[in-house]
């Protein structure tokens, strides 16, 4: 098993830290897309107030991948979102 540091930003500026042990990258990419779709339909409400969230994820300090999801809400001005 590997140790996979997991930083879950619920776009509101507050970040949690994980560790986990997985198999290999192929199961931490596997397990944090199931773990961020969870996230994001269990807290829909959570989800489009934030519009902004994201899954980083490191083994040993170096990056590895990335999981971003936002929502945009559309039928009115719209302004540029960073």
């Amino acid at each position: 098993m590997e140790t996979y540091c997991v930083a879950i930003d619920d776009g509101r500026g507050r970040t949690q830290e994980y560790e986990m042990e997985l198999p290999s990258v192929g199961a931490a990419q596997e397990e944090l897309t199931r773990i961020f779709g969870d996230m994001i339909s269990n807290g829909v409400a959570e989800f489009w107030a934030a519009r902004a969230w994201q899954i980083s994820v490191s083994k040993a300090g170096m990056p590895l991948f990335v999981l971003k999801a936002s929502a945009l809400q559309l039928g009115g001005p719209v302004t540029a979102v960073r």
